[in-house]
């Protein structure tokens, strides 16, 4: 997930909020007429209070894009003549749920934006009753057979559209038949898309002939390679995120590797281009990244934060 998706999240929040704001009587001196009357000059203007969940170092254009937007729409007027203001939230895996707790009972927003990550979102759902919007891409964290969540929203493509995408670029456009996969284990993210891809893949007709996964924090990928290598796959999906992606394309090539690496949008972040001293083994991978009709916002950025 990145600076992309946050116009429409933003948007989609928004439009939200309005029905939560009456229905939970939080305009305070506003009244409590049918009609919302503009506050006097000797009112202090009111704030709509939106929690923003988002990660650090990691990812950080999440957060300078929710305030790129939050500047936009408080220079057009606010909302409901109120200023959207952010209260910001670390998103930590031990704490996340009690952050996302905190921020709708004591901080009193009307609606969140983030968590990122998908394996922080399943912790999220359960404990919170406002509207969340997700940078989170696993479709199955908003609901599942057993327990569905109505507050809980993607706006980021899930891993099963996103897998299916690259599953075809992979067929048509790099001409693959076979395929290795490497993930990081018990990560809802990782395990989600490899699952999708896998799918897509032999759907499409392809092979997938390695399946390996490593532990978070882990440095050295000797044994999954070696499985690579001697299977010789025509792609390898990387399904996980920096730093361990740019490490494992490092000691593939190192290894002699010469499968192209294709991966997801969890490869959206600076640290793919800061973790290593050289990035040739970088160059010439493949990977999702969606929201086309974010051209002009992600314009606005570039020309704001010049990256």
């Amino acid at each position: 997930m990145n600076i992309k998706v946050f116009k429409l999240m933003l948007c989609v929040l928004l439009s939200l909020s309005v029905a939560l704001l009456f229905g939970c009587n939080r305009i305070g001196d506003m009244g409590t007429t049918d009609e919302m009357v503009a506050p006097s000059d000797e009112m202090a203007v009111p704030t709509l209070k939106v929690g923003l969940i988002h990660p650090y170092p990691n990812y950080t254009s999440f957060g300078k894009g929710a305030e790129l937007a939050q500047a936009k729409i408080n220079a057009a007027g606010g909302v409901l003549g109120m200023q959207v203001e952010f209260v910001y939230k670390e998103e930590v895996t031990a704490s996340v749920a009690q952050d996302a707790t905190e921020l709708a009972e004591s901080e009193g927003v009307v609606a969140i934006l983030g968590p990122l990550f998908s394996s922080h979102a399943v912790k999220v759902g359960p404990v919170i009753n406002i509207p969340v919007l997700l940078g989170a891409t696993r479709s199955e964290v908003t609901a599942d057979a057993t327990d569905p969540n109505d507050f809980m929203f993607l706006i980021a493509g899930s891993n099963v559209l996103q897998a299916e995408l690259l599953a075809q670029v992979a067929v048509d456009e790099l001409n693959a038949k076979t395929a290795a996969m490497i993930w990081q284990n018990m990560d809802v993210y990782s395990e989600g898309f490899v699952q999708a891809f896998k799918t897509s893949f032999e759907k499409l007709g392809g092979s997938v002939v390695v399946g390996k996964t490593y532990e978070s924090g882990a440095m050295m990928f000797t044994e999954q390679l070696t499985a690579v290598k001697d299977a010789a796959p025509d792609v390898l999906l990387l399904a996980s995120f920096p730093k361990a992606v740019p490490r494992i394309m490092k000691q593939a090539r190192d290894m002699e590797i010469e499968s192209t690496f294709i991966g997801s949008d969890g490869w959206d972040d600076s640290l793919m281009s800061m973790t290593l001293e050289d990035n040739e083994p970088v160059d010439g991978y493949y990977c999702t990244n969606l929201d086309p009709d974010a051209v002009d916002f992600i314009a606005a950025y570039m020309a704001k934060r010049n990256k």
